[in-house]
This record gives structure tokens, C-alpha cells and sequence, in this order.
């Protein structure tokens, strides 16, 4: 056994185990999936059937991986919006939860130069009670401020 084979199965062995956390991220964050579910002895017990020597990332960990994917992606999709969106539509949804809370999502669209519609949610917020038009417009107003959309 040559010593560059250990380091190449090392290296080998690292990237793999970087692309099994960034896949359980990915999927962590596409299927709304809470944080504890890395603390759950079930889901443990299934990782382990997968791959035994994988060392699931502490919670603490997955939850600035989450942060760092949206700080990524929000700076992407802001210039996105800023260079291909010359004018775009705003839908709004306002809905309550079962534990009787309020939200409202906002959603972009917009054709870019190549005529292609294009869609973002913007935001998920927690809408306070009472829904008027004026708490309605003034979290819009916010949004847009934060995408940087108050003139298109």
C-alpha cells in the first residue's frame, strides 16, 4: 500500500462525507424539515443503515450551514432580480396557522429579457393582528425596501 493511495481514499473519503452533509441540508431545508430530527434516535438508526460511518452534523452546525445557503442564495437572487428584472408582480398570501398565527407570504414574478417568467418567494413573515391594509403595506413596503424592488 503506497502512502498517496491513503491520502487519496482520505481526501476521497472527506469529500464524500461533505457531500453527504450538504445533500442532508439541502434536504433539511426543501422538505421543512425541523432541526431536531437530527437529535431523533429513529433517524440516527436510518442514517447508520445508509452509511455507518457517517457522523451526522450537530444541529448548532446544520443550522449556520442553513444560514450561510441563504445568505449565498439571497445576495444570487437579489442581483438576479437586479440585472433581468425591469418590472415585476408582487402576489401576496395571508394565511393562519393552526396554532392560530398569521402569515403572509410574498411571492415575485417577473419575464426576463429572454422571456422567461421567473418566481421567487420573497418572504414568509409572522403578520401582526390586525390585518389592515396599512400592517399589509407596510410589511410589503419592508420587503421590497430589503430586495431592493421599491422602483420596478
Amino acid at each position: 500500500l503506497k502512502i498517496d493511495t491513503i491520502f487519496k481514499t482520505t481526501t476521497s473519503n472527506l469529500k464524500h462525507k461533505q457531500n453527504q452533509t450538504r445533500s442532508l441540508v439541502e434536504w433539511i431545508i426543501n422538505s421543512a424539515q425541523p432541526l431536531y430530527i437530527l437529535e431523533s434516535q429513529k433517524f440516527k438508526a436510518f442514517i447508520a443503515t445508509l452509511d455507518p460511518y457517517y457522523e451526522l452534523p450537530t444541529r448548532k452546525a446544520v443550522k449556520s450551514m442553513i444560514h450561510n445557503a441563504y445568505n449565498f442564495s439571497f445576495n444570487v437572487l437579489k442581483q438576479k432580480l437586479k440585472d433581468t428584472a425591469t418590472s415585476c408582480s408582487l402576489i401576496c398570501n395571508l394565511w393562519t396557522s393552526r396554532n392560530r398565527e398569521s402569515y403572509l407570504g410574498i411571492t415575485c414574478y417577473w419575464i426576463d429579457q429572454d422571456f422567461k417568467l421567473n418566481e421567487v418567494l420573497l418572504a414568509i413573515i409572522l403578520c401582526s393582528y390586525p390585518h389592515t391594509a396599512e400592517n399589509i403595506y407596510n410589511t410589503l413596503f419592508v420587503t421590497m425596501d430589503y430586495w431592493d424592488i421599491l422602483h420596478k
